[in-house]
Formats: C-alpha cells, sequence, structure tokens
C-alpha cells in the first residue's frame, strides 16, 4: 500500500490530535492522523490527570499554558466539546524557600496577562479548613485554571479532525519513519509504506525510538 499525504501526524494522544486538527483546520491538505491503538488516547494521554494551569517557570512555557488554558475556556466554541473542563483554579503550595522565587514567577505570570496572586497560607486556610499551613511560605493560585478529561478532549481534535476531512487510521503501527537525504518522505506500517511531505512525530514513549530508526536523535 502506497499513498501520499501532505502531512502524516503518527500518534492520536493530545499532541497528535491537536496538531492533526490545527493543520487541517489551517489548510494543511492531505493530512493523516496515524494511531497504532483502538482509538484516541489509549496510552499515556490516557492516564494523565489532565491539570490545565500555566504555571510554568520559564516565559515560553507560561505563556504557551495561558493559550491552552484560554482555549479550555472556549473548547466547546473551537470543537463542539469541552473536554471535560471544570474550572475549579488551580494552586500551589510553596515552601518557605522558594517564597522569592514564586514572587518573581507570578510577577512574570501577571506581566503575561495570567490571573494568578499570591495568599497568605493563614488566610488560605481559614477558607479551607483541610489545609495544615505550617511549613507552607505561600500559596499561589490561578483563578482560570482547573482540570479536564484527557480522553474526552483527545477525542474532540480527532472528532473536529474528522469532521474537516482528516483521514483517521486506528490499529495500525508506524514501524518506522522513512528518510531519504535529510528529509523524512513516509512512514512504514504492518500494512505497507504511507509517503507525505511531513511527517510529525508525535508517539509518546515511542517518538524517541522511531526517531532513532531514521538515525534522529531526539533528547528524552
Amino acid at each position: 500500500m502506497v499513498s501520499a499525504y501532505d502531512v502524516i501526524v503518527v500518534g492520536a494522544g493530545i499532541t497528535g490530535s491537536s496538531a492533526a486538527h490545527w493543520l487541517k483546520k489551517k489548510g494543511a491538505g492531505k493530512v493523516l492522523l496515524l494511531e497504532k491503538g483502538a482509538g484516541p488516547a489509549c496510552s499515556n494521554t490516557g492516564k494523565s490527570a489532565a491539570i490545565v494551569r500555566s504555571f510554568y517557570t520559564i516565559p515560553v512555557m507560561a505563556r504557551i499554558a495561558k493559550e491552552a488554558v484560554d482555549l479550555f475556556h472556549r473548547l466547546s466554541d473551537e470543537l463542539g466539546n469541552d473536554g471535560g473542563f471544570k474550572n475549579t483554579g488551580f494552586t500551589q503550595l510553596i515552601p518557605p524557600d522558594w517564597v522569592e522565587t514564586a514572587t518573581k514567577i507570578v510577577a512574570m505570570h501577571q506581566s503575561l496577562g495570567i490571573d494568578t496572586t499570591l495568599i497568605d497560607p493563614e488566610d488560605f486556610a481559614r477558607e479551607n479548613e483541610w489545609l495544615n499551613p505550617d511549613g507552607v511560605g505561600v500559596v499561589v493560585y490561578e483563578a482560570d485554571s482547573g482540570y479536564a478529561d484527557p480522553i474526552q478532549t483527545t477525542k474532540a481534535f480527532v472528532d473536529a479532525f474528522s469532521a474537516a476531512g482528516g483521514e483517521v487510521l486506528f490499529n495500525l503501527p508506524c514501524r518506522r519513519l522513512i528518510r531519504q537525504g535529510d528529509r523524512i518522505t513516509g512512514v512504514e506500517t504492518e500494512n505497507g509504506t504511507l509517503s507525505a511531505g511531513a511527517v510529525i512525530n508525535a508517539a509518546g514513549p515511542w517518538a524517541r525510538y522511531l526517531a532513532e530508526f531514521a538515525g534522529l536523535d531526539m533528547p528524552m
């Protein structure tokens, strides 16, 4: 079996499924989402706690996370499914020796437009009786964050991708990436070869091994 695609995405976890959706939405042409399991989010993604938050120490990661949090608030409009998102807020308990660092991180987050605040542990404990504030230096709270259903969210991306004309093949493992010179030109599956103008390796724990088969270095 030899078939030509503009893009092949390997792995229907949250990374591969969302990538496939956005590629199709932005007009990437003929896009295939390839998954070794029986459905979306059948590996690491499906086991995720699916915390939706922006608390990262690196500005670029915080900006990306904010975009994701904002997306979850309008996921129904984007995908027709809210992904099980619950806007509970996100709480991070900070030890005393990390308060100065946390204060700088919160200031950075606020400069990026992230709704986050520092709360005195005693004040927080009065409102949340489950917390023993001993040993807590400060509490970081993000109002817009929460959690989602990892399988429901991933399936929503796959369904939107399919509805837009994207092709999905489940139960078809990718055995290796096909390399010609400095380009990846397709994949080899159990049913044959699939060619593509570009390949996105979103195979989760197996991504490194696929890359190594093509002579590529993919750090853990």
